[in-house]
Protein backbone atom coordinates (compact mmCIF):
# COMPACT_ATOMS: atom_id res chain seq x y z
CA UNK A 1 0.00 0.00 0.00
CA UNK A 2 2.79 2.41 0.92
CA UNK A 3 4.74 1.73 -2.30
CA UNK A 4 1.61 2.10 -4.43
CA UNK A 5 0.75 5.38 -2.74
CA UNK A 6 4.31 6.60 -3.19
CA UNK A 7 4.33 5.79 -6.90
CA UNK A 8 0.82 7.03 -7.65
CA UNK A 9 1.21 10.13 -5.49
CA UNK A 10 4.50 11.11 -7.10
CA UNK A 11 3.18 10.63 -10.65
CA UNK A 12 -0.04 12.49 -9.96
CA UNK A 13 1.68 15.32 -8.14
CA UNK A 14 4.26 15.76 -10.90
CA UNK A 15 1.67 15.70 -13.67
CA UNK A 16 -0.72 18.14 -12.00
CA UNK A 17 2.06 20.50 -10.93
CA UNK A 18 3.61 20.48 -14.40
CA UNK A 19 0.30 21.25 -16.11
CA UNK A 20 -0.68 23.98 -13.66
CA UNK A 21 2.80 25.55 -13.91
CA UNK A 22 2.57 25.44 -17.70
CA UNK A 23 -0.75 27.25 -17.48
CA UNK A 24 0.63 29.75 -14.96
CA UNK A 25 3.53 30.71 -17.20
CA UNK A 26 1.10 31.41 -20.04
CA UNK A 27 -1.14 33.81 -18.16
CA UNK A 28 -1.02 37.48 -19.16
CA UNK A 29 1.12 39.96 -17.24
CA UNK A 30 -2.02 41.77 -16.10
CA UNK A 31 -3.05 38.64 -14.16
CA UNK A 32 0.16 38.82 -12.09
CA UNK A 33 -0.17 42.57 -11.59
CA UNK A 34 -3.51 42.07 -9.83
CA UNK A 35 -2.04 39.59 -7.33
CA UNK A 36 0.86 39.76 -4.92
CA UNK A 37 3.67 37.20 -5.02
CA UNK A 38 2.59 35.30 -1.92
CA UNK A 39 -0.95 34.92 -3.24
CA UNK A 40 0.30 33.42 -6.51
CA UNK A 41 2.54 30.97 -4.63
CA UNK A 42 -0.21 29.95 -2.19
CA UNK A 43 -2.62 29.28 -5.05
CA UNK A 44 -0.05 27.09 -6.78
CA UNK A 45 0.70 25.26 -3.51
CA UNK A 46 -2.97 24.23 -3.26
CA UNK A 47 -1.90 21.32 -5.48
CA UNK A 48 -0.38 19.57 -2.46
CA UNK A 49 -3.55 18.95 -0.36
CA UNK A 50 -5.46 17.95 -3.50
CA UNK A 51 -2.80 15.41 -4.48
CA UNK A 52 -2.65 14.05 -0.94
CA UNK A 53 -6.43 13.64 -0.76
CA UNK A 54 -6.66 11.87 -4.13
CA UNK A 55 -3.96 9.34 -3.20
CA UNK A 56 -3.55 8.77 0.53
CA UNK A 57 -6.96 10.15 1.51
CA UNK A 58 -8.96 8.14 -1.01
CA UNK A 59 -7.27 4.85 -0.14
CA UNK A 60 -7.53 5.51 3.60
CA UNK A 61 -11.23 6.38 3.27
CA UNK A 62 -11.99 3.12 1.45
CA UNK A 63 -10.05 1.00 3.95
CA UNK A 64 -11.43 2.80 7.01
CA UNK A 65 -14.97 2.63 5.65
CA UNK A 66 -14.77 -1.08 4.91
CA UNK A 67 -13.28 -1.89 8.31
CA UNK A 68 -15.83 0.29 10.13
CA UNK A 69 -18.75 -1.49 8.41
CA UNK A 70 -17.25 -4.92 9.08
CA UNK A 71 -16.66 -4.26 12.78
CA UNK A 72 -20.14 -2.71 13.14
CA UNK A 73 -21.70 -5.90 11.77
CA UNK A 74 -19.75 -7.97 14.30
CA UNK A 75 -20.80 -5.59 17.08
CA UNK A 76 -24.47 -6.08 16.20
CA UNK A 77 -23.84 -9.83 16.36
CA UNK A 78 -22.67 -9.40 19.96
CA UNK A 79 -25.34 -6.91 21.07
CA UNK A 80 -27.65 -4.68 19.04
CA UNK A 81 -28.12 -2.34 22.00
CA UNK A 82 -24.42 -1.75 22.54
CA UNK A 83 -23.85 -1.39 18.80
CA UNK A 84 -26.58 1.25 18.56
CA UNK A 85 -24.92 3.23 21.34
CA UNK A 86 -21.63 3.24 19.42
CA UNK A 87 -23.49 4.16 16.24
CA UNK A 88 -25.19 7.06 18.06
CA UNK A 89 -21.82 8.34 19.26
CA UNK A 90 -20.54 8.14 15.69
CA UNK A 91 -23.54 10.16 14.47
CA UNK A 92 -23.07 12.80 17.19
CA UNK A 93 -19.40 13.24 16.30
CA UNK A 94 -20.35 13.52 12.64
CA UNK A 95 -22.90 16.19 13.55
CA UNK A 96 -20.28 18.16 15.48
CA UNK A 97 -17.89 18.11 12.53
CA UNK A 98 -20.67 19.04 10.11
CA UNK A 99 -21.80 22.00 12.22
CA UNK A 100 -18.24 23.29 12.71
CA UNK A 101 -17.27 22.79 9.06
CA UNK A 102 -18.17 26.32 7.95
CA UNK A 103 -16.11 27.80 10.80
CA UNK A 104 -13.19 25.53 9.97
CA UNK A 105 -13.35 26.39 6.27
CA UNK A 106 -13.44 30.11 7.01
CA UNK A 107 -10.52 29.84 9.42
CA UNK A 108 -8.55 27.76 6.91
CA UNK A 109 -9.10 30.35 4.20
CA UNK A 110 -8.06 33.19 6.52
CA UNK A 111 -4.91 31.26 7.39
CA UNK A 112 -3.99 30.70 3.74
CA UNK A 113 -4.57 34.35 2.83
CA UNK A 114 -2.65 35.61 5.87
CA UNK A 115 0.31 33.35 5.10
CA UNK A 116 0.33 34.52 1.49
CA UNK A 117 0.42 38.19 2.52
CA UNK A 118 3.17 37.49 5.04
CA UNK A 119 5.31 35.73 2.43
CA UNK A 120 4.87 38.65 0.02
CA UNK A 121 6.53 40.98 2.53
CA UNK A 122 9.76 38.92 2.51
CA UNK A 123 10.84 40.46 -0.80
CA UNK A 124 13.51 43.09 -0.19
CA UNK A 125 13.07 46.61 -1.61
CA UNK A 126 16.08 48.88 -2.06
CA UNK A 127 16.40 51.52 0.71
CA UNK A 128 13.13 50.34 2.29
CA UNK A 129 14.41 47.39 4.30
CA UNK A 130 13.32 48.70 7.71
CA UNK A 131 9.86 49.60 6.48
CA UNK A 132 9.57 46.23 4.78
CA UNK A 133 10.58 44.41 7.98
CA UNK A 134 7.94 46.30 9.98
CA UNK A 135 5.30 45.44 7.39
CA UNK A 136 6.37 41.80 7.47
CA UNK A 137 6.06 41.68 11.26
CA UNK A 138 2.50 43.02 10.98
CA UNK A 139 1.59 40.38 8.43
CA UNK A 140 3.31 37.71 10.52
CA UNK A 141 1.13 38.71 13.47
CA UNK A 142 -1.96 38.34 11.31
CA UNK A 143 -0.79 34.90 10.14
CA UNK A 144 -0.09 33.75 13.70
CA UNK A 145 -3.51 34.94 14.86
CA UNK A 146 -5.17 33.13 11.94
CA UNK A 147 -3.29 29.94 12.86
CA UNK A 148 -4.43 30.29 16.46
CA UNK A 149 -8.05 30.64 15.34
CA UNK A 150 -7.80 27.50 13.22
CA UNK A 151 -6.06 25.60 16.03
CA UNK A 152 -8.81 26.55 18.48
CA UNK A 153 -11.43 25.00 16.24
CA UNK A 154 -9.33 21.83 16.05
CA UNK A 155 -9.04 21.75 19.85
CA UNK A 156 -12.80 22.03 20.32
CA UNK A 157 -13.33 19.26 17.78
CA UNK A 158 -10.88 17.06 19.68
CA UNK A 159 -12.65 17.86 22.95
CA UNK A 160 -15.96 16.82 21.36
CA UNK A 161 -14.33 13.60 20.12
CA UNK A 162 -12.97 12.74 23.56
CA UNK A 163 -16.20 13.66 25.37
CA UNK A 164 -18.60 11.85 23.04
CA UNK A 165 -16.62 8.64 22.67
CA UNK A 166 -15.53 8.71 26.33
CA UNK A 167 -19.15 8.81 27.47
CA UNK A 168 -19.99 6.11 24.94
CA UNK A 169 -17.29 3.87 26.41
CA UNK A 170 -18.52 4.37 29.98
CA UNK A 171 -22.13 3.63 29.01
CA UNK A 172 -21.16 0.60 26.94
CA UNK A 173 -19.06 -0.96 29.70
CA UNK A 174 -21.80 -0.30 32.27
CA UNK A 175 -24.41 -2.00 30.11
CA UNK A 176 -22.04 -4.84 29.22
CA UNK A 177 -21.39 -5.55 32.90
CA UNK A 178 -25.14 -5.65 33.40
CA UNK A 179 -25.40 -8.23 30.62
CA UNK A 180 -22.72 -10.33 32.34
CA UNK A 181 -24.64 -10.21 35.60
CA UNK A 182 -27.82 -11.26 33.78
CA UNK A 183 -25.94 -14.09 32.10
CA UNK A 184 -26.24 -12.72 28.56
CA UNK A 185 -22.54 -11.91 28.26
CA UNK A 186 -19.31 -13.49 29.43
CA UNK A 187 -16.25 -11.56 30.58
CA UNK A 188 -14.42 -12.71 27.46
CA UNK A 189 -17.23 -11.38 25.28
CA UNK A 190 -16.88 -7.97 26.94
CA UNK A 191 -13.18 -7.80 26.03
CA UNK A 192 -13.91 -9.01 22.50
CA UNK A 193 -16.69 -6.47 22.02
CA UNK A 194 -14.55 -3.61 23.36
CA UNK A 195 -11.79 -4.57 20.92
CA UNK A 196 -14.22 -4.45 17.99
CA UNK A 197 -15.80 -1.25 19.27
CA UNK A 198 -12.41 0.43 19.58
CA UNK A 199 -11.66 -0.44 15.96
CA UNK A 200 -15.05 0.87 14.88
CA UNK A 201 -14.66 4.15 16.78
CA UNK A 202 -11.15 4.77 15.47
CA UNK A 203 -11.98 3.98 11.85
CA UNK A 204 -15.36 5.71 11.81
CA UNK A 205 -13.90 8.88 13.36
CA UNK A 206 -11.06 8.76 10.80
CA UNK A 207 -13.66 8.33 8.06
CA UNK A 208 -15.51 11.45 9.21
CA UNK A 209 -12.26 13.42 9.39
CA UNK A 210 -11.35 12.27 5.89
CA UNK A 211 -14.80 13.25 4.62
CA UNK A 212 -14.32 16.74 6.04
CA UNK A 213 -10.89 16.88 4.40
CA UNK A 214 -12.49 16.04 1.04
CA UNK A 215 -15.08 18.79 1.53
CA UNK A 216 -12.26 21.19 2.41
CA UNK A 217 -10.74 20.55 -1.02
CA UNK A 218 -13.34 22.93 -2.43
CA UNK A 219 -11.35 25.79 -0.91
CA UNK A 220 -8.14 24.68 -2.60
CA UNK A 221 -9.91 23.96 -5.89
CA UNK A 222 -11.34 27.47 -5.90
CA UNK A 223 -7.90 28.96 -5.41
CA UNK A 224 -6.30 26.68 -7.98
CA UNK A 225 -9.04 27.38 -10.52
CA UNK A 226 -7.94 31.00 -10.55
CA UNK A 227 -4.87 29.73 -12.40
CA UNK A 228 -6.40 26.88 -14.38
CA UNK A 229 -9.50 28.71 -15.59
CA UNK A 230 -8.06 32.16 -16.33
CA UNK A 231 -7.60 33.12 -19.97
CA UNK A 232 -4.05 32.70 -21.19
CA UNK A 233 -2.03 35.38 -22.94
CA UNK A 234 -3.07 35.79 -26.57
CA UNK A 235 0.58 35.42 -27.63
CA UNK A 236 0.45 31.70 -26.76
CA UNK A 237 -1.24 29.54 -29.37
CA UNK A 238 -1.56 26.58 -26.99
Amino acid sequence: RSFVLLSAGTSLSYGVAANIARRLFRLPVSWFERRHVGDVLSRFQSITPIQKALTEGAVAAVLDGALAVLTLVVMFFYSATLALIALTAFALYGLVRFVSFSLQREAEEETIVARAKEQSMLIRLFNRESQRHAQWQTKLTDAVNANIGLARIGIWQQVANTLIFGLETVISIWLAIGLVIDGGFSVGMIFAYIAYKTQFIEKSAALIDQGIAFRMLGLHLERLSDIAMSDRDVSFAK
